[in-house]
């Protein structure tokens, strides 16, 4: 079986996750192709409504508690409902971080 969770209760640059909640940044569509073709914003806005993908920052204590095996691990990227989270004021860059729950996370890439 492989080990799992050793990652929890470490800190990032904006805290430590508490319980069984995890510290995420979300990340923001891409406004270009990877031929720098510049999509239309309602392009942009079509792909990030259903779901998007956000990198796990911190993970406390108890998450997936009752599932040890299926969590997700610090830097790994989860998916998770679109307005998923209490998001985060001040953060630099206006990097979408946020705070949401074990139970909230939809799959783990």
């Amino acid at each position: 079986l492989p080990i799992c969770g050793e990652n929890k209760g470490l800190a990032c640059e904006f805290g430590t996750a508490a319980g069984s909640n995890l510290i995420i940044e979300f990340k923001k569509a891409e406004e270009t192709t990877a031929s720098g073709i510049v999509m239309p914003m309602e392009v942009v806005n079509k792909q990030g409504n259903a779901s998007m993908t956000a990198m796990v920052l911190s993970i406390g204590q108890a998450a997936w508690a009752d599932q040890p095996c299926d969590s997700a691990d610090v830097g790994d990227i989860v998916v998770l409902a679109r307005y998923t989270g209490v998001k985060l004021d001040g953060v630099p860059d206006n990097r979408d971080v946020r705070f949401a729950t074990d139970l909230q996370v939809l799959a783990i890439k």
